[in-house]
């Protein structure tokens, strides 16, 4: 849905992580549609832009896949 926009923020400052929220606003209906496809989309814009994460199993860097 076009309206209400969609809510991007920081939701909480981890001691080594941030909680990005993503809330887009869509029908009952399309709501796992919508978030899986957001979900594939901030995977591959941290893919594209060499945003590594950590991974708890060490702490170590890792890069996301396409």
């Amino acid at each position: 849905m076009k309206e209400p926009q969609p809510e991007i923020g920081i939701e909480q400052f981890g001691e080594t992580n941030l909680l990005i929220s993503v809330r887009p606003y869509v029908l009952p209906d399309d709501y796992w549609t919508v978030y899986y496809e957001a979900m594939s989309r901030i995977k591959y814009l941290y893919f594209e832009n060499d945003i590594k994460i950590a991974f708890q199993e060490g702490m170590e860097l890792g890069k996301v896949g396409k």
